[in-house]
């Protein structure tokens, strides 16, 4: 008798090892594939596929090794929601999401957002990213820092692309405000142990081709401080024609400058682009300003700017300009003194 209850015990563990377990509200049988399927009432809530190791959420066909399935409604606005309180040991690092990838080949995403949509009325946000109520806050951090042996690779601690939209499209929007002694709405920093060339910014704005609408590596509304120098690229290979700049003095005449209180009643000094237009319209173009992302009351408005790298070689081949005129004008003046002084002697 023990050892046909021990028999029996053996063989209805082998049995429950080996089965599926469903619990299905509807009483349903579990799916072929599942080695557990936990189903609602036409929700299927929890689905492991012991053939792959995939587990669905609210999916019964899934091809990842976390897939879930979601339709947000205006009462249901996330498809998941990673919800962590806790915390307390201020030198201690949290994360409501870790994602970790040590691939030997390939491109190598440790988070990947994209967003679609079809309401040309609305934003569509791969990731967005907020902080608040700390010290520091960091609405997006991407950083990297392991050396790179290989001479022609790069270290990319965040990048962003914005396509195919008819309007506007920005790669990367950040704003950084609140009371804090210093708010940044984007810090980059490059400055490791690299031999090659580091860039704390790399931005492209370029056109797909002729009359592809305009384009601009980037919009800076207020002012802009630089601890540094300024480079602008002078290389002439991608140039068509290489011409001088002829009567410079008299484009520098055309110049407009003006003074006028902005808006915080500071004294600023500028240049009247508008009336400019009509001058010297070369150097003046209409640029279109960036809408605020979320807010309904903003809208895109056309300005006129100058370009001021445009400017800097006029000012100069004019002051080259005036310089052989003043050289000309002294050696005429050398010319007349010597006549002056000959005609003195000879009296």
């Amino acid at each position: 008798m023990k050892k046909a209850i021990i028999l029996s015990s053996i063989i209805l563990s082998a049995t429950i090892a080996f089965s599926q377990v469903s619990i299905n509200k509807d009483g349903s049988d579990p799916n072929p594939n599942s080695i557990l399927h936990v189903k609602g009432s036409g929700v299927h809530a929890l689905y492991v596929d012991y053939a792959n190791g995939y587990i669905g959420l609210n999916n019964i066909i899934p091809s990842y090794r976390l897939h879930l399935l979601e339709t947000v409604t205006d009462t249901k606005n996330y498809g998941s929601v990673f919800e962590i309180t806790g915390g307390s040991t201020s030198s201690e690092k949290y994360a409501g999401v870790y994602s970790y990838i040590n691939g030997t080949g390939g491109v190598n995403r440790a988070f990947e957002g994209l967003s679609y949509g079809t309401n040309p009325n609305d934003y569509n946000i791969g990731l967005s990213g907020f902080a608040k109520n700390a010290k520091n806050n960091y609405g997006l951090q991407g950083q990297t820092m392991d050396a790179n042996s290989i001479t022609s690779g790069n270290n990319i601690g965040t990048i962003t692309e914005a396509d195919n939209c008819d309007w506007m499209n920005i790669g990367l929007y950040s704003i950084g405000y609140g009371g804090g002694s210093f708010n940044f709405g984007v810090y980059a920093k490059a400055n490791e142990d690299n031999p090659g060339v580091n860039y704390g910014i790399y931005a492209v704005g370029a056109n797909t081709g002729p009359g592809a609408g305009d384009y601009w590596s980037g919009y800076f509304y207020g002012k802009l401080n630089v601890d540094g120098s300024i480079y602008q690229n002078g290389a002439v290979i991608h140039a068509k024609d290489l011409l001088t700049i002829n009567n410079a003095s008299e484009k520098v005449m055309k110049f407009i400058p003006v003074s006028y209180l902005n808006d915080d009643n500071e004294l600023i000094y500028g240049f009247d682009a508008e009336a400019m237009k009509n001058t010297i319209p070369e150097i003046v173009k209409d640029v279109a300003t960036p809408v605020v992302p979320g807010d309904e009351n903003t809208s895109v408005e056309m300005s006129t700017s100058v370009n001021i790298s445009a400017m800097l070689p006029i000012f100069a081949k004019a002051i080259q300009e005036l310089n052989e005129k003043v050289e000309n004008l002294e050696a005429e003046n050398n010319l007349l003194k010597k006549e002056i002084n000959k005609l003195k002697s000879d009296q």
